[in-house]
Parts: structure tokens; C-alpha cells; sequence
């Protein structure tokens, strides 16, 4: 209990540090809160007396004795003469808590929002820097919930606990100060009903925050089953599965609703606790005064102090039960966030290498080995070299581990054992962006962004030609299509690209790989979705491209493959085979076997003896200084 407890104050203490880039802020809202009080404790300092000069005996032998109570107040009676200041000074403290009251609302609102800003700013700087193992383990519903209300209630931390837990604090030690210049026993009596109240709050807190945390892991499976019926709406409705997928949906929001109705049941056990304890001690400091009234002790006055005290002190003690109930909210949501916010960035470097010293040479992977799990790795020992300015294609069945190689090269992920070399260097010796900026990719899995194709295919870069740009929407045989967009490069594309074809799709992230000019390029199945014409326009378009790049090609036809200075077969995470298309399709094993598949199945007749007489592969060792700036 005392660690959990200690753990709680770590985390609001963690959360509170982020107030230290609103110093000003929360200087400010600090200083209102205080003022505000001031003048509360102001208008009733200056009731008393003037209840107790209204109500003397004087007071009304001066009404009756001046005709009336207009006469009496403008009059000069020594009654009047002496109330006319407090009257100035009350109405006076109610136009400044009517002031203060106002910044109040305005400056708790900017500190809670811009101490949430930080927070956001630097949740979304941190998934920027990730590595693909966090997000391995992730979904998108549990971070997409963890971005949004979990925020919310860390905003509701600082806008409702912190906040209102100083306005309570000044609040009661103004009151009770007051109330000791009456009388120090009414002060002391006045702290009675605080160790019940904390004693219920504690059993409160003990209960609330498994609830809390069950409440939460239920709304990240909610949000996670409404992020992949959006993003699989197409494969819910090509299958007609769009009932069972809204009855799961409404398991799940059922499972939350459950969660949320226990939560509930158990805050409205706590409130009307707090209550009781509240009217017990009104009732009982109302008789103790009353008592002090009779012997003299008190005047009539001082029980207008005593009811404005004693409503605010409880006022404020029954707020524990929604400053409680924010603050264990808070603490499960800010575990949540900072489970994100601490999780380990991508290791940049062993030991940087010069910045500008170049990334280039033949890449060689020496005994790698690598698994997603500990049950089933999905590469073993492998070691093979990909040759500089070589074309290489990587080819097997599905899970042979050709697209876990590739990862690997622009370490998305860092081997378990084994060492990937560029030109003799260990790839992590150089900076992680700098390793990046050196390769080009075309995923499997195009991902286009929500915004024109012209920022699309110069995501990479933005210090292109004009030319430049022509010369790769022109390799990628994409300018048709882009012409015949309502706004051609100006297009906006939906989200994910999805006004335009797999195909289109997938040669616009051919252009974009190749404005981004990297020495090393990487195209996993990058062709999958093109017809076989326009596959044979753009391998005779790029095949010029691609001479002085170390290229990595994933593919299963023999199209791509027969053009490949080296093809390496992979199997279940093993290297099977090394060769070129003449060679290996003259030995036994699975690239034989690819073969005939394709030649009985996919491909003319002809094309196997075509494959002798087609043209050697175009690539030689050399380096030039911009690929589309030589063709343009």
C-alpha cells in the first residue's frame, strides 16, 4: 500500500513538472486564486460588523427616530456615519471577487491547456522516435486513446486537483485564521470533520484505480476495434461481415459501459459519506455558537462569519470527493502516457562517423540472426553480401524472412547476433538519419498521406527540379494518370491515397523513391501491383536509373528476377541458394522449382527460352552525382 501510494506521488509529481515551462502561467494563476480568496474573506470580515451595527439596539432607535430607513441612510446619525465605510469597503471587495473571479476561470484554463500542449508536443516527438518494437507491441486504438483522453485527464489533473487543492488550501486557512481571531475553539472545532473526510477519501482511493486502470484498458479495446473498422471498411464489406463486426463492436462497448457503471456505483458511495459528515459538523459548530452568542462570548455578527466559514471549509472538504476522483483518473491515465513518453528511442550510434564521410560499398550481413518472438526466428545465421552498384533480388515463399532482411539493413530493427556491414563499417557506427538518407524504399504496402501528389512524391525531399521531377513521374510511368487528375500534381488525395489505383498508388512511390536519389535502393515487390506492360515500361524506364545504386529487389516474377546480377533464395529465415537466373535455373532446388511454377502456370512458353538470350543486367560499379540530373 505504502509503495503503491508512493508511486501515485511520483507520478502527480512527474506531471507537475511540466508546469516548470509555464513558470509565468502558473505564477499568475496562483496569484489570482490567492487574490480571489483574499476578497472573499474580505466581504465576510466586513459582514459581521455590519450585521451586528444593523441589528444593535441603536440602529433601531435611530430608524425610528429619523423617519424611516432611506432618512436613517442618508442622514447623519452616528450609527450610519459609522456603517457608511463598511457598506464601501463590502461593495468594494464584491467588485474585485467579481474581477478576480473572472481571470480566475481565464488563467485556469491557459494553465491546464498549455501544460497539456507540452505533454502533446512531446507524445508525438517520442512515437517520431520510437523503434518498430514499440509499435510492435501497440495498437493504434491503444495509442490513438492514450493521445486523446488520456490527455484529457491529465488536463483534468491539473485543472480540477492542483488547482482546486490550492484554492482549498488557502481557502480553509483563511477561514479558519478568521475564525481563531473569534475564537481559537471554534477554529479547532472547525477541523473536526477533516480526518473523517481524508479516512474516507483513502478507502476511496484504494478501491477506485483498479477500476479506473480496467476502465481504460476497455476503452483502448473500444477504440482499437473502431480504428480497424475503419481502416478494413473495404474487407468488411467485400466479405459482408458488417454485422458480426458491429456485434463485436458492441461487445466491447458493452465490456466499457460495465466498467464505467461500477466506477460510477462506487463515486456515489463516496459523496453522500462526505455529507454526512458535512451536517454533522454544521449542526454541531451552529450549537457551539450559539452557546458562545449566549454567554457573551460572540457576537450576532460573528455568525455570519461562522456560516460563511463553515460553508466554505465543508464546501471545499466535499470537493475532495471530485479532486479524488480526477486525481486516481489522472494517475492511471499519466502511467498510461508515460509508459510512451519512457520508452526507449531507436539506438542512433555505436560511435558516429564523420557526417559527411559517404555510406557506400558492398553490404555484407555476416551470420545475422533475428526473431520478432523468442519462439520462431525469422532469420538464422545469415550471411550473404549484396555487391556494390549490383542489382540483387531476394526471392522465396511467403515468410522466408526477404522483407525481415531488409529491415534489418535500414535497422527498423537491430539484429540479435551477427553484424550488416556497408563498405566494411558496421551500420551502427553511423547515425541512424544518416544511414537513412543514404537508402530509398518501396514498401510492400504503399502509404500515401493525405495531401497533393506533388508533396507526396517529394516527401523525401523538398530541393528538386522541376526536371527532376518530370524525369521520375516519367519513369515511374505515372505521368497519364497525373495529368488526368482534376488538378495534376495539385491533386489532393484522400486518405491513404485512396482516390487512386493499387497500381497508381504504388508507381507514385516509385517516384518518390526515386527524387529522394539514395545510393541504396530498396524495392520490395515494388512492381506487385502493376500489369505486365506497364511492370516491362517501367523496368526499361528505371533500368538506366539504377546504374552506380547498390540495388535490393524482393520478387517472385521472372521478369525482375532474370534481370538481377544475383538472385538469393531464402527459406524459412536460411539462405537456400546463390546465383544468377542462368545459373540456378540449371540446378535442383526451390528456384527450379519457381520456374516451372511460373512457366507452367503464369508465363508464355516462350519466355524460358527467351531467358537465355535476354539482355545482361545493366548495372555497373560507379557512382554518379544524381541519377535523374544524368538522364533529364
Amino acid at each position: 500500500m505504502l509503495n503503491a501510494r508512493s508511486s501515485q506521488l511520483a507520478l502527480a509529481w512527474r506531471m507537475l513538472s511540466y508546469l516548470r515551462y509555464l513558470r509565468l502561467t502558473a505564477v499568475v494563476t496562483g496569484s489570482v486564486i490567492v487574490a480571489k480568496i483574499g476578497c472573499e474573506l474580505m466581504c465576510v470580515y466586513f459582514l459581521s460588523p455590519t450585521i451586528t451595527s444593523v441589528a444593535s439596539h441603536a440602529t433601531r432607535q435611530a430608524l425610528a427616530a429619523d423617519g424611516g430607513f432611506w432618512a436613517w441612510l442618508t442622514g447623519a446619525s452616528p450609527t450610519i456615519t459609522e456603517l457608511r465605510p463598511l457598506l464601501c469597503w463590502m461593495a468594494l471587495s464584491q467588485a474585485l471577487l467579481g474581477l478576480f473571479s473572472y481571470l480566475r476561470h481565464v488563467w485556469d484554463a491557459k494553465l491546464s491547456m498549455r501544460a497539456v500542449f507540452h505533454l502533446r508536443g512531446q507524445l508525438y516527438d517520442r512515437l517520431q522516435h520510437v523503434g518498430f518494437t514499440f509499435y510492435d507491441r501497440m495498437t493504434s486504438g491503444q495509442l490513438i486513446n492514450r493521445a486523446l483522453s488520456d490527455l484529457q485527464s491529465v488536463r483534468g489533473f491539473i485543472n480540477v486537483s492542483v488547482i482546486n487543492i490550492l484554492d482549498m488550501t488557502v481557502s480553509i486557512a483563511g477561514y479558519l485564521t478568521l475564525l481563531a481571531c473569534k475564537s481559537p475553539w471554534l477554529a479547532l472545532a472547525a477541523l473536526l470533520p477533516t480526518p473523517m473526510s481524508l479516512f474516507i477519501v483513502i478507502r476511496f482511493t484504494k478501491l477506485a484505480q483498479p477500476r479506473y486502470d480496467a476502465q481504460q484498458v476497455s476503452a483502448d479495446v473500444l477504440m482499437h476495434k473502431l480504428t480497424e473498422a475503419i481502416y478494413g471498411v473495404q474487407v468488411i464489406k467485400a466479405f459482408g461481415v458488417q454485422e458480426r463486426e458491429s456485434q463485436a463492436y458492441a461487445e466491447a462497448n458493452r465490456g466499457l459501459l460495465k466498467r464505467m457503471t461500477a466506477m460510477i456505483s462506487l463515486q456515489a458511495k463516496l459523496n453522500p459519506s462526505l455529507k454526512v459528515v458535512a451536517i454533522l459538523s454544521h449542526v454541531a459548530l451552529f450549537v457551539l455558537t450559539s452557546w458562545l452568542i449566549q454567554g457573551g462570548q460572540m457576537q450576532i455578527g460573528d455568525l455570519m462569519i461562522l456560516g460563511a466559514a463553515m460553508g466554505t471549509i465543508l464546501g471545499k472538504l466535499e470537493q475532495v470527493n471530485l479532486i479524488a476522483d480526477v486525481f486516481q483518473k489522472a494517475m492511471v491515465s499519466a502511467r498510461r502516457l508515460f509508459e510512451v513518453l519512457d520508452a526507449p528511442p531507436e539506438e542512433p550510434r555505436l560511435a558516429r562517423l564523420d557526417h559527411q564521410e559517404s555510406i557506400s560499398g558492398d553490404i555484407t550481413f555476416n551470420r545475422v540472426s533475428f526473431s520478432y518472438n523468442s519462439s520462431k526466428p525469422a532469420l538464422k545465421d545469415v550471411s550473404l553480401t549484396f555487391g556494390y552498384g549490383k542489382m540483387t533480388a531476394l526471392a522465396g515463399a511467403t515468410g522466408a524472412g526477404k522483407s525481415t532482411l531488409v529491415s534489418l539493413l535500414a535497422r527498423f530493427y537491430d539484429p540479435e547476433h551477427g553484424r550488416i556491414m556497408i563498405g566494411g563499417v558496421d551500420t551502427r557506427s553511423w547515425h541512424l538519419a544518416d544511414l537513412r538518407r543514404a537508402i530509398g524504399y518501396v514498401f510492400q504496402e504503399t502509404y500515401l498521406f493525405s495531401d497533393t501528389v506533388r508533396n507526396n512524391i517529394l516527401y523525401g525531399r523538398t530541393d528538386v527540379s522541376p526536371a527532376m521531377l518530370q524525369q521520375a513521374i516519367q519513369v515511374a510511368d505515372a505521368a497519364d494518370f497525373i495529368d488526368r487528375l482534376p488538378n495534376g500534381l495539385d491533386t489532393r488525395l484522400g486518405e491513404y491515397g485512396v482516390l487512386l489505383s493499387g497500381g497508381q498508388r504504388q508507381r507514385l512511390a516509385l517516384a518518390r523513391a526515386l527524387v529522394y536519389d539514395p545510393p541504396i535502393l530498396i524495392l520490395d515487390d515494388a512492381t506487385a501491383a502493376l500489369d505486365a506492360a506497364t511492370e516491362a515500361t517501367v523496368q526499361d524506364r528505371i533500368a538506366p536509373l539504377l546504374r552506380g545504386r547498390t540495388v535490393v529487389v524482393i520478387a517472385h516474377r521472372l521478369s525482375t528476377l532474370r534481370r538481377a546480377d544475383a538472385v538469393i533464395m531464402l527459406h524459412q529465415g536460411h539462405v537456400v541458394q546463390i546465383g544468377d537466373h542462368e545459373s540456378l535455373q540449371c540446378q535442383n532446388g526451390p528456384y527450379l522449382d519457381l520456374v516451372r511454377l511460373q512457366s507452367a502456370n503464369l508465363l508464355p512458353q516462350q519466355e524460358l527460352s527467351d531467358a537465355a538470350a535476354a539482355p545482361k543486367p545493366l548495372h555497373t560499379p560507379g557512382q554518379v552525382t544524381s541519377p535523374l540530373e544524368a538522364t533529364a
